[in-house]
């Protein structure tokens, strides 16, 4: 970690517009910079803090550090905000960490032939520890996730025999049962309903429906209470017109329904364990929503 006070605002902002990496890294480098904003007024973290959740609008990690930002600064001032952050980014790497192992341990079964969507930093940590154990799928099947192209990324990581293919033609495969499994990262999920690359909704249910098994890999830093759901600005996904979809959003809604399980750091959970989980977090404060949404935030007490 870089030393106190060192460009922390212009690492919070590059963090803020990044559209280039997945949602645990961003909110992940987001409270390394709030954890060296040392000299930092209450004031100034705030700003920050609402900069931030203003420009990731579809991402629980940013939310989740937001919210614990919040509270710090809340019971320690500037002091409680660098505890936070720190404490944020212990978790995130230790997450990961137990999430690989937990997956090496417990591997999806068979391994023949996977589908992927999208890219996701989970997805690769994960590959990556079943490649190295010898435990990957044997062939891969990646689709190029337009708009923006991210399985480009995915498919380049894997280690795998494997194929890039255009959306339609993955979504073609998905809906004749001809992968073992379909797993996909999410930027946020509520236990019912999850977030992710738009089309990942309409893919989960083709797979589910064709009877292939649907994967979610997350940590739990990407879990949200269910209160916190409309506050992403999304697509609703729907597959009568995925294809057709020409508007600026890049993320969309599937439902827990098309999936089997969600790994994540603590073990294969069901839906209804998620759900569980889901269910005790905390709701976003006020001031969150109104900058989340681009209300005016409400005054303070």
């Amino acid at each position: 970690m870089a030393e106190p006070g060192a460009h922390w605002r212009d690492d919070l902002n590059h963090a803020a517009r990044d559209r280039a990496n997945g949602a645990l890294v961003i909110a992940d480098s987001a409270a390394q910079a709030f954890a060296r904003a040392g000299s930092a007024t209450a004031e100034e973290l705030y700003d920050a803090l609402l900069f931030l959740v203003r420009g990731q609008r579809a991402m629980a990690p940013v939310l989740n550090l937001a919210t614990r930002i919040e509270a710090g600064i809340e019971q320690g001032g500037p002091g409680g905000c660098l505890d936070a952050a720190q404490a944020f980014h212990k978790e995130v790497q230790n997450a990961l960490l137990h999430f690989k192992q937990k997956l090496v341990a417990d591997p999806p079964t068979p391994a023949n032939h996977w589908g992927f969507f999208s890219d996701s930093s989970t997805v690769q940590a994960g590959m990556k520890a079943l490649q190295d154990a010898d435990l990957a799928c044997a062939s891969a099947t990646v689709g190029y996730s337009e708009p923006g192209g991210e399985g480009q990324s995915a498919f380049e990581a894997l280690k795998v025999k494997k194929e890039l293919l255009y959306d339609s033609v993955l979504f073609e495969i998905a809906g004749k049962g001809w992968l073992d499994h379909l797993i996909l990262g999410c930027d946020a999920l509520d236990g019912r309903t999850f977030i992710n690359k738009i089309g990942s909704g309409p893919l989960a249910q083709l797979a589910n429906n064709a009877g292939s098994r649907v994967e979610i890999w997350t940590t739990t830093q990407k879990m949200v209470a269910p209160e916190a759901m409309p506050l992403f600005n999304v697509y609703d996904d729907a597959y009568d017109d995925i294809f057709e979809y020409t508007g600026w959003l890049s993320f969309g809604t599937g439902s827990l329904n098309h999936v089997d399980v969600i790994r994540c750091e603590e073990g294969a959970w069901t839906i209804e364990q998620t759900a569980e989980y889901c269910a005790k977090l905390p709701i976003p404060s006020d001031r969150l929503k109104a900058a989340i949404l681009e209300m005016d935030a409400p005054p303070n007490p």
